[in-house]
């Protein structure tokens, strides 16, 4: 599993954990960072990543940024935050394109399903047993679509357009 930050990744990892030969470490310098994207490990192992079954899950871009923003943010309103910090964070894992891994893999998985995309990812990856769900690092929020204007949506929009074409997302699905 590749894991994009604010899909599940760290619940998907756990849910996945005991069945993976290979799990990410929190060392942001190895190969096997929670959230290296997959170029990398295929530019250093090219014969595993290509023999192993890939995927990984994307979200709605405006709702991963309400994430993002209540997970890492207490001290400045949201719209600071989408002007201040996801502008210009392109050294952030949070605020790159999700693209940057899922056009790497072999199966894209939604958020919005999670539930059900566990089970299509153990059918397709032959595990018979049923799914023990984990969720941490779950953020407290109104819906997300509450805390957007005009401009903010059309600067996610604008920023995330490949994302939100390639996996046919729109603003308040």
């Amino acid at each position: 599993m590749f894991a994009i930050p604010k899909t599940a990744s760290t619940s998907s990892w756990r849910t996945f954990r005991s069945y993976a030969d290979i799990v990410g470490v929190d060392d942001e310098e190895s190969p096997y960072q929670h959230h290296v994207q997959p170029p990398i490990v295929k530019k250093k192992y090219p014969e595993m990543f290509d023999s192993y079954f890939k995927f990984c899950f994307v979200r709605n871009p405006w709702d991963r940024m309400i994430s993002h923003y209540f997970y890492d943010e207490n001290n400045r309103s949201f719209l600071d935050f989408i002007n201040e910090h996801v502008l210009i964070g392109d050294n952030c894992a949070n605020c790159k394109e999700q693209n940057s891994w899922s056009k790497h893999v072999d199966y894209v998985a939604r958020f919005e399903n999670y539930g059900e995309e566990i089970h299509n990812i153990f059918n397709l990856i032959g595990i018979k047993e049923e799914p023990k769900f984990s969720h941490v690092n779950k953020t407290e929020h109104k819906l997300y679509t509450e805390y957007y204007d005009d401009k903010s949506i059309m600067i996610i929009y604008e920023k995330y357009k490949r994302d939100i074409e390639m996996y046919n997302y729109e603003f308040g699905e």
